[in-house]
C-alpha cells in the first residue's frame, strides 16, 4: 500500500529528503550501544544473575521493569 497508494483510493504522501539533511540528523542522534549498560562490569554480573536464576531478555516493559527490579536487589546484595 505505501509504495502503491493509487491501487488503494489514497494519496502518495511520500515527501522526498535531502540526504545532506538526513546525515546532518545522524550526526545529532546518540545511538545505542552493543549492550545496554555503560557499565561492561555490571552488565556481565547482571548476565551472570540472570544465567544464575534461568532469566531471559524482556520482551515487553513490565517484564523488563520486574527483571530490572529483581537485577538491582541481587546486585545490592552482593555489595
Amino acid at each position: 500500500m505505501y509504495s502503491c497508494s493509487h491501487l488503494y483510493g489514497a494519496e502518495d504522501e511520500s515527501v522526498v529528503v535531502d540526504t545532506t539533511d538526513v546525515d546532518v540528523c545522524k550526526q545529532h542522534c546518540t545511538f545505542r550501544a552493543s549492550r545496554p549498560c555503560e557499565d561492561k562490569e555490571v552488565y556481565e554480573l547482571c548476565l551472570a544473575a540472570m544465567t544464575h536464576h534461568n532469566l531471559s531478555l524482556p520482551n515487553d516493559a513490565h517484564y523488563g521493569l520486574d527483571l530490572y527490579r529483581k537485577l538491582r536487589m541481587e546486585i545490592n546484595a552482593l555489595l
